[in-house]
């Protein structure tokens, strides 16, 4: 019998009990005699029946396996079984060691998707209209229905004036369907927009392409050239100078994918609308960062090392995705800090928590806010890439490929990080049918 040991010191309960810690504390695992081998991690690939693997590691199941169910704070919530083995679950399996794998004896299955999720976000997409409509908002599919608590603000009275663009709070429960059927619903529309001001300030227009014989580029997508002069305090760093990256092709590559997975509502907006944000997207120099680098008027940069390291566009769009989605979500906080319409505020504090260089990967500490506004931003890109054409299974693989300053020689001892793990919890959850999409490459 596999035993664990959890409160008092000496109380010992059976493995059906066993607890889960959120990442990166581990679960509890213990034998009678011995240690347990035990495998943590993302389930990335299920061979049924009676397998599957763990960050790579090939697990095998049998009869008397025994499988729980619990939250990401360790409270136990069902029983499980052999089903509730998918891509993208988090798990403990404690068992016996079988060559590099393990023969799972018990295997606990931690809850990382909420139920009923609720939350506000920007509506990217009108999926279906009319009297029960469905969004793509704040990375999910919502649904409005006739039984749903709809109320309107400001300018809006009725669903025939929410469209893409349209701000919506929401509270509600997922169906069968991979949708959120939203209990309630209110929606609100944005009257202004901080990034945005070269209408008024015709001096701060920035150039929609690297001038000739510009050498730096500021997060802002301002430009200088090798004689110009600069405080070095200014220079480096996530909003500071970077050195632009001499190479047609790669500018060429990084500025038609990030423009891809721009959403249809923003491209097709005026170039003078107020709520319109100027992206743009250019590759860099710095080979201290993984990920995408953004900071204000829309731009977005990519290290050249991060983009020759994802190989594929779809994987591209991936970390594209998620700069332009920070855009997204800070609008959201400029249209909700400066709206008049009651009731909104305590959904702004929220999104007040993102700073600049709040990526997974930078070296800032994550406030739990901070962390819902990083989960925000992962569901919204999967929703981006999707839209765009992009398979949404990328993403994960792009975030576990800049994991790590150096790529091992065998990419399947690579760990998937925690927020790979998240956006395939989402995936398992809302993109199903998407699974064995192609995507574009």
């Amino acid at each position: 019998m596999i035993q664990i040991r959890i409160a008092a010191p000496g109380k010992l309960l059976a493995a059906t009990v066993l607890l889960a810690a959120a990442v990166p504390l581990p679960f509890l695992c213990a034998a009678d005699a011995k240690p347990t081998p035990t495998i943590e991690g993302y389930v990335t690939a299920v061979r049924k029946p009676g397998s599957f693997d763990v960050n790579g590691a090939h697990v095998t199941t049998g009869m008397e396996t025994v499988y729980n169910r619990v939250t990401s704070k360790g409270k136990e919530t069902s029983a499980a079984g052999p089903d509730d083995i998918v891509v993208g679950a988090y798990v403990e399996v404690c068992g016996a060691a079988a060559g590099p794998g393990i023969t799972a004896d018990a295997v606990t299955i931690r809850q990382d998707t909420e139920k009923e999720p609720k939350g506000f976000g920007l509506i990217l997409k009108v999926v279906e209209p009319g009297p029960e409509p469905v969004f793509d908002a704040d990375g999910y599919r919502i649904r409005i229905t006739t039984k749903t608590a709809v109320s309107f603000a400001g300018q809006l009275k009725s669903m025939a004036d929410v469209e893409a663009g349209t701000w919506i709070k929401y509270a509600g429960g997922h169906d069968n369907d991979e949708t959120l059927v939203a209990a309630e619903a209110q929606f609100f529309s944005g009257t202004r927009n901080s990034f945005v001001t070269y209408q008024e300030h015709p001096e701060r227009a920035k150039p929609d392409s690297i001038p000739a014989g510009a050498t730096l580029v500021a997060s802002d997508g301002a430009f200088v050239g090798p004689h110009s002069k600069i405080r070095m305090s200014d220079a480096g760093g996530w909003c500071g100078w970077h050195k632009i990256a001499d190479d047609p092709n790669l500018q060429s590559r990084v500025w038609r994918v990030g423009m891809s997975v721009v959403p249809d509502f923003q491209k097709q907006m005026a170039a003078n609308d107020r709520l319109k944000i100027q992206y743009r997207f250019f590759a860099v120099e710095d080979d201290k960062v993984r990920s995408e680098l953004f900071c204000s008027g829309g731009v977005v940069l990519v290290p050249r090392t991060v983009a020759e390291r994802l190989k594929t566009d779809a994987e591209l769009a991936a970390v594209l995705a998620d700069g332009v989605a920070w855009f997204l979500e800070w609008q959201s906080v400029e249209v909700l800090h400066h709206s008049e319409e009651a009731g909104l505020a305590e959904g702004a504090v929220g999104l007040l928590a993102g700073l600049p260089g709040d990526s997974a990967l930078s070296k800032t500490v994550e406030t739990p806010l901070s962390i819902a506004l990083r989960k925000q931003r992962d569901r919204i890109s999967l929703t981006l890439l999707s839209n765009a054409g992009y398979d949404p299974w990328a993403a994960p693989e792009a975030w576990r490929l800049l994991s790590v300053k150096d790529l091992p020689s065998d990419l399947a001892t690579l760990k998937y990080p925690t927020r790979s793990g998240y956006q395939l919890a989402i995936l398992n959850q809302a993109y199903k049918k998407n699974a064995a999409k192609s995507g574009k490459k």
